[in-house]
């Protein structure tokens, strides 16, 4: 997961290595094999949090200093906002993988672990 959200930040400025978007998503459709319900649930919130920590990691010092908040403050503010403005949206992604990955399966009548 630490890799795959890694790479998603390396195709964002400054680094701007767009192709690595499509490659970083790898790492979390593997993770998404044969996991249940509230596994695939927490995966698609742990991507979310990492990623949005990889592009974003500025967020929480922001909140610190501008307006002169203890570090914990900043840092859950960070946890909600990604919670609540990112992560619905990568785990309703994660569900549909999940789903789709599932079907791919049965066409192919491989029986996943």
């Amino acid at each position: 997961m630490i890799l795959s959200a890694e790479l998603y930040c390396l195709a964002f400025p400054p680094h701007r290595l767009r192709i690595l978007a499509w490659i970083a998503l790898a790492p979390f459709f593997i993770a998404l094999r044969g996991a249940g319900l509230a596994y695939t649930l927490l995966l698609g919130w742990t991507w979310s949090t990492l990623a949005a920590y990889a592009v974003g990691d500025w967020m929480p010092v922001a909140i610190e200093t501008y307006y002169l908040q203890p570090k914990l403050v900043g840092w859950l503010f960070f946890l909600g906002i990604s919670t609540t403005m990112a992560a619905p949206y990568h785990t309703a992604f994660a569900l549909c993988a999940r789903s789709l990955w599932k079907r791919w399966l049965c066409v192919l009548n491989i029986h996943p672990r």
